[in-house]
């Protein structure tokens, strides 16, 4: 994480935590974008992630890109600076991501038209599903968009790396759309949903890998969902990067060659591997219909 306010200190920059302009898990200080005529505190630094956005000018960037516009420095020593104020697991590098991946240059939002009261038709669809909407939207932050937008009538499902939002994935919920789950795009993400693994932030120790999203909903806690059919060692990397040392890897009958590919793949970068394989349905479907089951993998994963 990077320590906005300790460095902030460090250089006797004023600063505001509350107040006009001022939202919460933001820190405000006057803009430094040239041609800017902000004369208040219409930049905000987020406190999560460290990306900032002028409210005013629209300009916004990385903790890098902060520190050398406030100290007239390169960008070398501006990483060098930020890293001398960075610390503990929640800190994402904005200018670590490579080959291929979108460098972090701004704040992520979710849909403007995401809202956190569902309409009728996505609770009756979840609850459709066997979910409870409530314990969804309390453990994993779940919104929809209704009519209007790109993402209308999909459920608006966050993704996190170190607890800090990076994107989003939406899903349809009328069985119409000719994609069934939509990406935030890799131009507005703050990482590529093909660099993310869903899930991670809430699992230990030992990983239920699945393919969706309602697979993790149903798992719980160690339910990760690999997210989509691009299946690269920068994504399995996340695993032991996050102190994953078992892995079992969930897959149904109708994806067993997919599965094989999987486990071998993680079973190069995690000591344990274990592929379960399901007789018919996916695992949302399976564990929904053998609770049994379900409790002997949630036990496997404490």
């Amino acid at each position: 994480m990077f320590k906005v306010i300790e460095y902030l200190d460090s250089r006797g920059i004023p600063y505001w935590t509350s107040g006009r302009n001022v939202s919460q898990g933001w820190v405000g200080i006057q803009c430094v974008y040239p041609g800017c005529d902000d004369h208040s505190n219409h930049l905000g630094v987020n406190l999560a992630s460290g990306v900032h956005t002028c409210w005013k000018c629209g300009q916004k960037g990385a903790p890098a890109q902060l520190v050398k516009l406030l100290e007239r420095c390169s960008w070398r020593v501006a990483k060098r600076i930020v890293g001398q104020y960075s610390t503990g697991d929640d800190y994402i590098p904005p200018d670590s991501y490579q080959g291929g991946a979108r460098r972090a240059t701004g704040a992520f939002m979710l849909p403007k038209t995401a809202t956190a009261k569902l309409p009728k038709p996505h609770q009756e669809y979840l609850n459709g599903r066997g979910f409870n909407v409530e314990h969804l939207q309390r453990n994993y932050d779940i919104m929809a968009c209704y009519t209007v937008g790109r993402y209308r009538h999909r459920v608006i499902i966050p993704i996190y790396l170190n607890r800090v939002l990076v994107n989003f994935q939406a899903r349809d919920i009328t069985g119409r759309a000719a994609r069934k789950y939509l990406m935030a795009a890799n131009d507005d993400a703050l990482v590529p949903g093909d660099k993310l693994l869903y899930g991670l932030d809430r699992a230990g120790e030992s990983v239920a890998l699945v393919e969706g999203v309602m697979d993790v909903w149903r798992i719980g806690p160690g339910g990760v969902a690999v997210l989509g059919t691009k299946l690269t060692e920068e994504k399995l990397s996340l695993l032991p990067q996050h102190g994953v040392q078992r892995v079992f890897v969930v897959y149904d009958e109708d994806a067993g060659e997919r599965g094989v590919e999987i486990a071998g793949k993680v079973s190069k970068l995690v000591r344990y591997v274990e592929t379960i394989w399901l007789p018919k349905d996916d695992p949302d479907v399976h564990f929904a219909n053998n609770p049994n089951d379900l409790a002997e993998l949630q036990q496997l994963l404490k």
